[in-house]
């Protein structure tokens, strides 16, 4: 099958690819969606676009992914089951895949009550396994999900993502192989601190024979202070920074150098890693410092 993206054509050829976040401005002026695409040209494979994080209105993912694609940036579409229903998903795909964005990464999303009141409160009405599941049958299938015909039938690469700190890695396989039945082809996994625990959700994976079926990104953040790695440990479900990391941040006369640094040890790492397709970088709020990282990571500063 021909691919539906340049991602997905990238995986495919076995190159290992890079990918990073970019967060939503919270107006509606299209400046900083540009300025952050500037940032990124012929660094990146492919952008994410964050879909309302932590629960609080931003830009639509839809609108910066189009602005994104005018600059030449593949982009990353990011639907959470937190802010569509079964027919918006529908219709928002479609609308996408118009538009020329294949890439359809599918979330759960935070819960309305981590955001700023007031917030909704609806319950979810699908999660990310059911949206991957709609939009796998709307590509291949050509239907909706009421069973009518689509006019003509988008083109998606659909991705999810993983959690490789859960405590019992088993589980977190198994939640996974769901997600990968009902259609996802990458996943890119929530941030990575720690290779070791890396490695044991791998070898869960590998049981279950997961790591032939999808393409694995290993989620790598830069930290950038002592506070944003302890907002990551108490706030943020699934990930943890290391206490190792911490002191070395503590004792450390600059912070953003050691969080490149850290950064840049952790992708070496993972890129020895055979079963490894690639990265996702997230800048947790530092954007601008974003390129310094990925200019060393193409020149391989790593190897």
């Amino acid at each position: 099958m021909e691919p539906a993206s340049r991602l997905q054509a990238a995986l495919q050829r076995g190159e290992f690819v890079v990918t990073a976040e970019i967060v939503p401005p919270t107006g509606a002026s299209a400046s900083p969606v540009r300025e952050q695409a500037l940032r990124l040209q012929g660094l990146v494979h492919a952008a994410n676009v964050t879909e309302n994080p932590m629960a609080t209105p931003h830009m639509s993912s839809l609108a910066c992914c189009a602005l994104l694609a005018q600059h030449g940036i593949e982009p990353v579409l990011q639907l959470t089951g937190r802010d569509y229903n079964r027919v918006a998903l529908q219709s928002e795909a479609l609308g996408a895949s118009a538009l020329g964005i294949h890439n359809v990464l599918c979330l759960t999303g935070d819960p309305p009550t981590v955001g700023r009141r007031p917030a909704g409160e609806l319950p979810f009405d699908l999660d990310a396994t059911q949206m991957l599941w709609i939009l796998r049958r709307l590509r291949d299938e050509g239907r909706f999900l009421d069973g009518r015909h689509v006019s003509e039938a988008p083109r998606y690469f659909l991705g999810a993502a993983g959690s490789p700190n859960d405590p019992d890695p088993a589980h977190e396989a198994l939640r996974l192989e769901k997600k990968i039945n009902a259609g996802a082809q990458f996943i890119q996994t929530q941030l990575i601190f720690d290779v070791a625990t890396f490695q044991r959700w791998l070898q869960a994976l590998d049981k279950r024979g997961l790591l032939t079926r999808v393409h694995i990104l290993a989620g790598i953040g830069l930290l950038h202070s002592v506070k944003t790695a302890r907002f990551l440990n108490e706030r943020i479900p699934g990930v943890f920074v290391p206490p190792h990391l911490i002191q070395r941040l503590e004792q450390s006369p600059s912070h953003e150098e050691t969080g490149l640094e850290i950064a840049l040890e952790l992708i070496q790492q993972v890129k020895a890693l055979p079963e490894v397709s690639g990265i996702h970088i997230m800048s947790l709020g530092q954007e601008s410092i974003l390129p310094r990282l990925l200019e060393q990571v193409e020149l391989g500063t790593w190897a």
